[in-house]
């Protein structure tokens, strides 16, 4: 980012940011406000931002930091505001990876860290492939099958761990999982197991894992969600979109198909954005068997528009930010978009 002499004319009194490099460690961002510009970078990794005010320090020598520490605070406000609106990019192979394989350690497979067996080891999904969730996250899931006989595990209350990396240095542990819903899990960095979790499984149902791949996955807390069906996840697909070069009086009908009747338990969502799912509008779908259908309302002329099709066990229509929303998504189907034409 740079405004050179033959930039365009920038306005001071507007803040702006930039960021480079996704969120990693390594992060380069600024903000600017007025005449004054907030900067961390890689070569100050380790130290505070620096504070210079262009006007007088176009080459941003002289670090004013120490000098105006309520000018660093104001702008720093201003960028963690900005920063917590944005998303990972999809060219960015997030932290996950330190942590595979990553493994449910419990009292169904003799707490092994190191069991490679489905469903004990999570399947790692990434984005932006089909699987991966339209604004860029990549996930963990696994499904377990409770059953009396003939199930992964059987019914009851059961202690298990989180385990990433086959140590048990990379552990989130120490919490009661919520069904139906998320659960905040603590890290714990050991030489053994750590305190277990907890969970409760009714005969005769499928509990399927959503982990989110977040920034800092080790040595933070992991939002874990749980979702309960009576019968396999299904998986959704768009199948099509009526009209499908929409005018700015037109409304625009999806419409959604699954891959086998679902259970009761799951509701089929239509996901609509006009900014590439930074903010979502969740729509539940009408229909029965493998046919549902939802509507997109009339849009401005010129406005893009992206959609997918959503299942889940919750309610996902008052949510609108990405990561809620992703947490409690059972299956997602690929990304359509259009953008709307004017009126005749």
């Amino acid at each position: 980012f740079g405004l050179g002499k033959d930039g365009p004319p920038c306005d001071l009194n507007t803040p702006v940011t930039i960021k480079s490099s996704g969120g990693s460690p390594g992060t380069i961002w600024a903000v600017r406000s007025g005449s004054l510009k907030l900067v961390s970078e890689r070569a100050r990794l380790g130290k505070p931002p620096a504070l210079y005010n262009l006007p007088s320090d176009i080459g941003e020598t002289q670090d004013l930091a120490l000098a105006q520490p309520a000018d660093v605070v104001t702008l720093k406000s201003l960028y963690d505001q900005w920063n917590s609106q944005t998303i990972p990019p999809l060219w960015v192979d997030n932290t996950d990876v330190k942590i595979m394989p990553f493994v449910l350690a419990g009292d169904w497979n003799a707490y092994n860290k190191n069991d490679a067996a489905t469903p004990w080891r999570f399947t790692r999904i990434t984005a932006p492939g089909v699987e991966g969730t339209p604004d860029g996250f990549n996930y963990f899931a696994t499904t377990i099958r409770v059953a009396a006989t003939g199930g992964n595990t059987t019914p009851g209350l059961h202690s298990f761990t989180f385990v990433g990396g086959n140590s048990y240095s990379k552990q989130w542990t120490g919490a009661a999982i919520n069904v139906d819903g998320t659960t905040s899990v603590p890290f714990f960095s050991g030489s053994a197991l750590g305190p277990s979790n907890s969970i409760s499984l009714q005969d005769g149902y499928y509990y399927s894992f959503r982990i989110l791949d977040w920034q800092s996955q080790v040595g933070s807390s992991m939002k874990v969600a749980v979702m309960k069906t009576s019968a396999p996840p299904v998986a959704v697909r768009l199948s099509g979109q009526t009209p499908t070069a929409p005018t700015s009086h037109d409304s625009v009908v999806v419409s959604i198909s699954t891959s086998q009747p679902k259970s009761v338990e799951e509701r089929v969502y239509l996901r609509w954005s006009t900014d590439m799912f930074v903010s979502s509008h969740m729509i539940e779908a009408s229909g029965s068997g493998q046919n549902y259908a939802a509507t997109i309302p009339a849009q401005q002329a010129g406005t893009g528009v992206q959609y997918c099709a959503v299942i889940s066990t919750g309610d996902l229509t008052p949510i609108v930010a990405s990561g809620a929303i992703d947490s409690l998504t059972l299956a997602t189907s690929s990304v359509s978009h259009f953008v709307v034409a004017a009126s005749p």
